[in-house]
This record gives structure tokens, C-alpha cells and sequence, in this order.
């Protein structure tokens, strides 16, 4: 998934949704995002806050390339993020 597809895909939802990357069956909240060698990283941990869309859409802004893809960085290892589903108050990357 790319920046852009993120943005449009996500453009008429709740900011308060909570971000959360799904990894074998658990939950695994967003917590930062950088952008680092075209590339837009998503930092997850066992533990701590979850970023909302609004924090992350106020992070978009200082990103300039908008086709960057989106990775997820999990146990020190980078994976390419696919897409996400949605529930009632959260957003599920995978």
C-alpha cells in the first residue's frame, strides 16, 4: 500500500480511530511514523498509546511523497503493508 491509497482510502473516516497493526492474530498498537529512504514506517510495540487518524493525518503533512509504500518495522524486521479493515473504533493494518 502506498501513501496516496492510505490517504484516499481513509479521507471520509473518524479521526478518532485508533491505529493498530494485526500480526497473528494480535494487536499491536502504532505508535510513531517516519519517513526514511522513500519509505514511510510505522513503529509498533507490545505496549503503549496508539497513534489516531488525526495524529497520523498531522504526520502526512511534513511527508512530501505521496507514493511512498508503507511499511511496518516488527521485531527489527521492515514488512510491506497490504491494506487494513476497520471496526468500530479502530484501524487493523496488515
Amino acid at each position: 500500500m502506498r501513501l496516496a491509497d492510505f490517504k484516499l482510502s481513509s479521507m471520509d473516516l473518524s479521526g478518532s480511530f485508533r491505529i493498530f497493526f494485526e500480526a497473528d492474530g494480535c494487536l499491536r498498537p502504532i505508535v510513531s511514523i517516519r519517513n526514511i529512504h522513500q519509505k514511510i514506517i510505522f513503529t509498533s510495540t507490545d505496549q503503549g498509546t496508539p497513534l489516531t487518524l488525526n495524529e497520523l493525518r498531522k504526520s502526512f503533512f511534513e511527508l512530501s511523497n505521496d507514493y511512498a509504500p508503507l511499511f511496518i518495522t516488527l521485531n527489527d524486521q521492515e514488512r510491506l503493508i497490504f491494506g487494513y479493515r476497520l471496526t468500530s473504533t479502530q484501524i487493523l493494518l496488515s
